[in-house]
């Protein structure tokens, strides 16, 4: 936000924040070496984020993250038996993006294609996975989005739409707070921003945005939890600032000499 709007009059010089996501891409990159899957994956995750965040204009930066992403999945994917983990199957995605002509048919394009057909498939006449925990089910509906936007493939985006409906209702975002709740809550903000199988969803994000301001003042302080629901604001309010700095700069009218 800061780089891409030039803000650094009111939130400080942008190398600041470009000198700690490297200190925390090195961290999360010491770290995911030695975690188990889930959490290498995970980390994975962060460390794509960090290098490939808007602004960034550091090419050797995203080169080393991209070659670091692919050998994870070339190594792991000879270790992985079971690829229903949709943490694996993101980063197995973010490994073949942009997607080549080599890449389409490459063995683990083709299991991560599969996986997800029998994703959809599962999905019964009920409209629904059974037995399968809402966390899941977000975690599963941000790779089959990411499949649609990512790869341009539409095969999926009904069923993805009536996915996204069926679990946005799942998610009580009034009454009783939990840690649970709070992490699902978090899912479904992401999920309710994009926009290809399905419109942006905006009042489910501000729904999500009042839950975590009353998460914030009922769950203890720098909690996990607590810290969550804090990330999940900061998000909600860059994309605010951002907006309005956009309608600035269309407001603007040039006179050219």
């Amino acid at each position: 936000m800061i780089v891409t709007d030039a803000l650094d009059s009111i939130y400080g010089k942008r190398e600041k924040y470009f000198t700690r996501m490297k200190e925390l891409y090195k961290t999360c990159s010491n770290r995911y070496k030695r975690a188990d899957i889930i959490g290498a994956c995970r980390l994975a995750d962060v460390m794509q984020s960090l290098a490939y965040a808007p602004g960034v204009l550091d090419s050797q930066w995203q080169d080393t993250c991209y070659r670091q992403m692919w050998q994870f999945v070339e190594q792991k994917s000879r270790m992985v038996k079971n690829w229903d983990i949709p943490q694996w199957l993101w980063c197995v995605a973010c490994s073949c993006y942009p997607l080549s002509d080599e890449s389409a048919g490459e063995e683990c394009f083709l299991r991560f294609r599969q996986q997800l057909e029998k994703w959809i498939i599962d999905w019964d006449t009920d409209g629904q996975w059974q037995n399968l925990s809402v966390c899941k089910a977000l975690q599963r509906l941000r790779v089959l989005n990411g499949n649609s936007y990512m790869f341009l493939d539409d095969a999926y985006d009904n069923i993805i739409c009536a996915i996204y409906h069926y679990y946005r209702m799942r998610v009580p975002l009034k009454g009783n707070i939990d840690t649970c709740i709070v992490k699902q809550a978090g899912m479904l903000y992401e999920q309710a921003g994009i926009t290809k199988a399905y419109p942006a969803d905006w009042d489910t994000m501000k729904a999500v945005v009042r839950f975590m301001s009353a998460c914030l003042l009922k769950l203890r302080a720098d909690s996990d939890e607590w810290l969550y629901a804090l990330s999940v604001l900061i998000e909600n309010k860059c994309q605010h600032i951002m907006k309005e700095v956009s309608r600035q700069i269309d407001s603007c009218h040039y006179v050219y000499p």
